[in-house]
C-alpha cells in the first residue's frame, strides 16, 4: 500500500517520499563508502608509522615524586594512628606528624594538578544584622 504523497512513475522510481533511490544514487553511495574505507585504512597506516609519544623527563620526575609523596602520606597516617592508640600519647610528636601531613598533602595536591577548593569572600557572607537600638517611628502614622 502506497502513501498518497508517493507517486510511482513508469520507470519504477517513487517520487515524493523521503529519499530518491535509483541505480545511479546507489552506485554513488557505494563509491563513497569504498572511498571512506580506503581513507580510514590510510589514516590507520599513517598513525602506525608515527613514533610513540615519549613522556618528557619533567613528567617522569613528577610521577615519581607523586608516588613517593603518597607513600610518605600513608606512612604518616599509620604513625598518627599508632600514636593515637597509645595510652600516653605524645602531643608534640602528634603535632609534628600532623604538620608533616599538611605539607605532604599540599605537595600531593600540586603534583596531581588539583586546584584549591573555592573560598567564600568576606562580603559574600551576610552577617546577621543587629537589632536597632533607636526607636523607629512608623512613617505612615500621623
Amino acid at each position: 500500500m502506497q502513501h498518497e504523497a508517493c507517486q510511482r512513475e513508469a520507470t519504477g522510481v517513487i517520487r515524493g517520499c523521503m529519499a530518491l533511490f535509483t541505480v545511479e544514487t546507489a552506485g554513488d553511495m557505494a563509491r563513497k563508502a569504498v572511498q571512506a574505507r580506503e581513507a580510514k585504512k590510510e589514516a590507520d597506516r599513517l598513525a602506525a608509522l608515527e613514533p610513540p609519544v615519549i613522556p618528557d623527563k619533567a613528567d617522569e620526575f613528577r610521577q615519581k615524586r607523586l608516588s613517593r609523596v603518597r607513600r610518605q602520606l600513608d606512612a604518616i597516617d599509620k604513625a598518627i594512628s599508632a600514636e593515637l592508640e597509645k595510652e600516653t600519647m605524645d602531643a608534640g610528636k602528634l603535632d609534628r606528624l600532623a604538620s608533616a601531613a599538611i605539607r605532604l598533602n599540599e605537595q600531593e595536591r600540586q603534583l596531581s594538578n588539583r586546584s584549591l577548593p573555592p573560598t567564600l569572600k568576606a562580603n559574600a557572607v551576610n552577617p546577621r544584622r543587629k537589632p536597632s537600638t533607636t526607636d523607629a517611628t512608623d512613617p505612615f502614622e500621623g
